[in-house]
């Protein structure tokens, strides 16, 4: 986006780039508005006292800044601003630059909740490894996976390929609540094998499923 503003914060001059960001219904639209005129006046008061810095001679450069067009759609901008002088060298106004960032941000986001859930599930891990029996291991992951990465319902089962069934052990129940359903068994040929792999060792496995992938009446799956 490029624009020019006044000395009163108003548009005088602006490019199709920011037409086309805030969906204007006209192309001079903004002409004569001032931010206060079709922001939110947080965000209005947010822009304007910024620009009295740069009415006094003081440019903006690299600030990050998020915008709001009229739509309420929200993207993020590089933005520069520096003073606009007349042939006397009188600053006149302002000309503002705004460089569109805003999938650098998201992918700095996504970086960053992956690297917070990388650290949360190192810290599940080695609780785990603290847990005395396996009983108490099954609750405790149902526990950490809804508390520490916000999975509201889950449930653990061991596969016994010896029996050829798959044995339920600690679940979540529709109020959040951890619930004992180790009297659950399910024939091993339902599970799906996108839900597990093999253990190194080959003789036990894992298994977090989706609590929508069975349905459970009186210990018998259906």
């Amino acid at each position: 986006h490029i624009y020019v503003k006044d000395r009163e914060h108003r548009f005088v001059l602006y490019n199709q780039a920011l037409t086309d960001f805030h969906q204007l219904p006209s192309r001079d639209w903004l002409v004569g508005k001032t931010d206060f005129d079709f922001h939110l006046k947080a965000k209005a008061l947010e822009y304007s006292q910024g620009e009295k810095g740069v009415l006094r001679g003081e440019p903006i450069s690299g600030q990050e800044q998020e915008l709001i067009n009229l739509e309420g759609e929200s993207e993020w901008f590089l933005t520069d601003k520096f003073p606009l002088r007349d042939a006397d060298g009188e600053i006149s106004g302002l000309v503002g630059i705004n460089r569109n960032i805003t999938r650098l941000k998201l992918s700095e986001q996504i970086q960053k909740n992956f690297s917070e859930g990388l650290l949360r599930v190192l810290d599940i891990a080695d609780e785990l490894l603290q847990c005395p029996d396996l009983d108490t291991l099954c609750r405790r992951a149902v526990e950490l996976v809804r508390e520490q990465l916000g999975i509201e319902r889950c449930v653990v089962f061991l596969v016994d390929e010896e029996a050829g069934v798959m044995r339920s052990t600690f679940g979540t129940d529709m109020r959040g609540r951890t619930t004992d359903e180790r009297n659950h068994t399910f024939p091993l040929e339902y599970a799906s094998e996108a839900f597990f792999q093999h253990s190194a060792s080959g003789q036990r496995w894992n298994l977090l499923l989706d609590s929508e992938q069975w349905e459970v009446h009186n210990g018998e799956s259906h």
